[in-house]
């Protein structure tokens, strides 16, 4: 896998750090941002992202159940599944 992150030098200081931290993880797990935790690097609310600089529990548990739950190419039915297996529904 590989990923090319491009960081504005407009950026400074925490926002430089925030903007890192969500591009390194977000190439890792998700791509998509979320309105439903604000600690999280990848949540985003009306235009308006983290500014987290570190992973928050949840995207640590996200990120652990994406490596340890699922397998590359599982289809949606197979996500939900494990969805289910590790959080229980």
């Amino acid at each position: 896998m590989q990923a090319v992150v491009l960081i504005g030098a407009e950026l400074t200081g925490r926002e430089r750090q925030a903007t890192i931290v969500q591009e390194i993880i977000q190439a890792l797990g998700p791509a998509n941002d979320s309105p439903l935790f604000p600690s999280s690097v990848f949540f985003e609310r009306d235009g308006v992202g983290s500014a987290a600089t570190r992973l928050a529990p949840i995207d640590r548990e996200l990120l652990r159940f994406l490596y340890t739950h699922l397998r590359p190419g599982d289809d949606a039915e197979a996500v939900r599944r494990a969805f289910e297996q590790h959080w229980g529904q």
